[in-house]
C-alpha cells in the first residue's frame, strides 16, 4: 500500500469538530482607512459558524498605560483579559514605508 501524497483538507481534519474557537483581532494603524484592519474584518467574516469575535484596536488604548504596563487602566485590563480568553488571535499591523522598494 502506498502513503497517500495529498496533503488533508479542512475538511478532513478532526479539530473542525472542536467547540467554536475565540478569536482576537489586535491591530493598530495611524490610518483613518486601514488596510490592516479592512482585511482583519474579512478574516473575522469567515471565521467558523458560531465563531466568537473580539477586537482590540492598540491605537485606541491609552498610551502612556499601554507604555507603562498598567494593568489596572480599565482598557489596558479589559485588552489583556480578551487575549487570554482566545483561541485564536490575528494580528495585522500597517506596512512601512521605510522599508519597501
Amino acid at each position: 500500500m502506498q502513503p497517500s501524497t495529498t496533503l488533508p483538507t479542512v475538511a478532513d481534519t478532526a479539530w473542525r469538530h472542536a467547540p467554536a474557537p475565540r478569536v482576537v483581532a489586535l491591530y493598530g494603524s495611524p490610518s483613518a482607512r486601514s488596510r490592516s484592519a479592512a482585511l482583519l474584518r474579512t478574516a473575522l467574516a469567515l471565521l467558523p459558524e458560531g465563531a466568537s469575535h473580539g477586537h482590540i484596536d492598540i491605537g485606541r488604548l491609552p498610551a502612556q498605560a499601554l507604555l507603562h504596563a498598567e494593568l489596572a487602566e480599565p482598557a489596558l485590563a479589559e485588552a489583556v483579559e480578551q487575549l487570554r480568553q482566545a483561541d485564536w488571535l490575528f494580528v495585522a499591523t500597517p506596512r512601512s514605508e521605510e522599508h519597501t522598494s
